[in-house]
């Protein structure tokens, strides 16, 4: 889904990624900073420069100053970004709904059921079975 989208936005899938961590901590009131970013994405902060100058020349995101720290700056998403990312996920979320209204209710309570068993499982994989 994130390559989907990614692509159809001309975008990497790890800058899609960054788009959606600086949005999340937008809705969260939580600024992100480029650290943060470089942490949250796994790669170095050289990386993370080449990737938002990316998405600074692309018009997804601007660079503000940061409130708490005037040493750094925060990433913070455009209305285009914005637009755009609801403009795509908004379709798929109006198809995920309707899915899912074509369950009834019992048949949605087995499938939650089904994917908890299977979250447990892959939760303990890997683990030693007990002892005999």
């Amino acid at each position: 889904m994130r390559r989907a989208t990614a692509g159809g936005m001309d975008m990497g899938v790890t800058d899609m990624r960054a788009l959606q961590i600086v949005i999340a901590g937008e809705r969260r009131g939580v600024p992100v900073t480029a650290a943060q970013l470089a942490t949250g994405l796994g790669i170095t902060t050289a990386s993370t420069a080449k990737l938002l100058n990316r998405l600074e020349a692309s018009g997804h995101v601007q660079r503000v100053k940061n409130k708490a720290d005037a040493r750094s700056v925060c990433i913070a998403a455009t209305d285009h970004a914005h637009q755009e990312v609801k403009d795509r996920l908004g379709v798929m979320h109006d198809r995920m709904r309707a899915v899912t209204h074509s369950y009834s209710e019992q048949e949605l309570l087995t499938i939650a059921s089904f994917l908890g068993a299977m979250t447990e499982v892959f939760k303990t994989s890997g683990e030693a079975p007990p002892s005999a």
